[in-house]
């Protein structure tokens, strides 16, 4: 039983389904990826962690249909090893996988098969489509707000939300909020669902940011993400998603509009200061046409600067987590923002300017006196 295929080709598609693949597992089979030659001549490769699975398909030279599992990182390891070019795999009867190319041979017992998680078979009830780079775009702009550790599974994850006539997706670690939407029109009626941030990190990574499509299917439990060779299945997340539309204020007491880059940087420069020992807040002051910024450490380091801003409204202080600011301006994708405020107790609206298709609310940090 033997196939051969292009080295790169095959080491690219490990790499895609490796990444499911846990380090440590309870049983070895599970720290292994199936490896599945089929009747078309093509190898069919996925890594599973139970709860989401990675499968791609290349072209390749085979002989007759068969299947294996190998350690995952060793088979990695080898394919990385050795050098470019044909690559002949032959299964023997003991089940002992070798890898020839050129002069290099290397040989990996295998694990049955029948031992590896099965991957679960999604009747897709209602899908989307919709090209990758604009679904690259809204995770971009929102993953950066899943709760990493939160009592509600719900936050761990991506809220999406089909309507009549716009996508919406959804994050929030309840420190703040990240909102994009997209039109697009629904044709399977209005729903929602909630996939685990981890799978849209990994989807990401994978996935082309260019203008061909991708399919979500959806089921009760699962979901599956499908474009080129690539289906990444994923069980879906239950619970209930925070209510965020009473979270957004109607209106604003104050309004400024500064350039993305300028707070960036302003922003940037007190972050040299900030320390994980102690957070302190970094102050925003709101001035006639400017906006100082500060931080002051307990120890005595401390950094003054300000940025020039069209501002309407109340003049205040209040100050946030410096990160989240950050994330905010790099994910607008604008050359100026709009920062909407009420109070210095109140969140943040950061919006680019122009723009009705993305909104970030930002908690703000109690300032304590100097």
């Amino acid at each position: 039983m033997t196939f051969s295929c292009d080295k790169n080709l095959i080491l690219e598609a490990v790499n895609n389904v490796i990444r499911t693949v846990p380090a440590k597992a309870s049983l070895p089979v599970l720290e292994g990826l199936l490896a599945e030659v089929e009747e078309d001549g093509s190898l069919r490769l996925v890594g599973s962690d139970t709860e989401m699975s990675i499968e791609t398909r290349i072209d390749v030279q085979a002989d007759s249909a068969f299947k294996f599992v190998v350690p995952a990182r060793t088979f990695c390891d080898m394919l990385m090893k050795m050098e470019s070019g044909e690559i002949l795999f032959a299964l023997d009867d003991k089940k002992v996988l070798q890898l020839t190319g050129g002069v290099v041979n290397y040989k990996l017992p295998t694990m049955d098969p029948a031992l590896y998680p099965t991957v679960p078979v999604v009747e897709k009830s209602k899908s989307i489509r919709l090209k990758k780079n604009l679904l690259h775009s809204m995770l971009r702009q929102t993953l950066f707000s899943v709760a990493l550790k939160d009592s509600r599974p719900a936050l761990k994850g991506a809220l999406f939300e089909v309507g009549s006539d716009k996508l919406t997706v959804a994050t929030s670690d309840t420190f703040r909020l990240s909102l994009r939407t997209e039109e697009y029109e629904s044709r399977g009626g209005e729903y929602s669902f909630i996939v685990p941030g981890k799978t849209l990190s990994e989807l990401i990574k994978i996935m082309k940011n260019d203008e061909d499509d991708i399919t979500v299917g959806l089921a009760s439990t699962h979901a599956v993400f499908e474009f080129e060779q690539t289906k990444i299945t994923t069980r879906l997340l239950s619970g209930e998603f925070i209510k965020y539309e009473s979270m957004i204020p109607k209106s604003y007491k104050t309004t400024a509009v500064v350039k993305a880059e300028d707070m960036k940087k302003s922003i940037e420069r007190a972050s040299v200061l900030v320390s994980d020992k102690v957070k302190s807040p970094v102050r925003l002051s709101i001035e006639f046409d400017t906006i100082i910024i500060s931080y002051r450490t307990p120890d005595g380091m401390s950094l003054t600067d300000e940025i020039k801003a069209q501002i309407e409204g109340d003049k205040f202080e209040i100050g946030f987590n410096d990160r989240y600011i950050l994330d905010a301006m790099n994910g607008c994708d604008s050359e100026k923002v709009e920062l909407k405020l009420n109070s210095p107790v109140s969140p943040m609206c950061v919006t680019p300017h122009g723009s009705d298709k993305l909104l970030y609310l930002i908690s703000p940090m109690r300032l304590r006196n100097d």
